[in-house]
């Protein structure tokens, strides 16, 4: 016959079932962005010069330090998921919502630059360029939209109210998504803007 601790051992899970969720929707994430960063490069080696000459150019080095804020929210991320590992959720409630406000200062500083490039003509419709640029940097956008929502719930709700388990389970959840937006993001800055 099996102890009670034997069968406790046998139906706890290798991975928490959240953490695989969140696993296998990032997987499909990178097929998504994988595919979507495929077509822009072979559309992209269809060109002698690229971006086109009549396009306006993309703005690098305000680019550059808007990317060194985003990279600044994962450590901040990484402490939170310390933090209430150690049950300090005071402190990470103060480092979700660092990572939340540097999130918000790079979603509102893209938003500033599209309107910028808007008004220098650059549109999905102006061609090619265009509309890979709103469609792959959008698409990140929205991602990093959707990172920030999960990150407000994260400290509305998750280290709030939720037990103790739930919470470590939350923030470990919202790490990992927010994590992916910040690491996709120097790949696509450095194709899209750089290369």
């Amino acid at each position: 016959m099996i102890a009670t601790s034997e069968r406790e051992a046998q139906q706890t899970p290798v991975v928490d079932n959240a953490i695989l969720a969140m696993l296998i929707v990032l997987a499909g994430e990178v097929m998504f962005f994988t595919g979507m960063i495929s077509a822009y490069m072979v559309s992209r080696a269809g060109f002698e010069v690229w971006p086109p000459p009549d396009q306006p150019r993309l703005s690098i080095s305000r680019t550059a330090l808007n990317t060194a804020l985003l990279l600044l929210s994962a450590p901040t991320m990484l402490l939170a998921v310390r933090a209430v590992g150690r049950d300090r959720r005071r402190a990470a409630l103060m480092w979700v919502l660092l990572t939340l406000l540097l999130g918000t200062f790079f979603v509102i500083m893209q938003g500033l630059e599209w309107v910028r490039l808007i008004g220098f003509g650059l549109t999905t419709t102006s061609g090619l360029y265009g509309a890979f640029f709103y469609l792959i940097v959008g698409a990140h956008g929205l991602h990093a939209i959707i990172g920030l929502i999960i990150l407000f719930t994260a400290i509305t709700v998750g280290l709030r109210t939720a037990s103790d388990a739930s919470c470590r389970r939350f923030v470990r959840v919202t790490a990992l998504y927010w994590i992916f937006v910040v690491a996709l993001w120097p790949i696509l800055y450095t194709i899209v803007y750089v290369l």
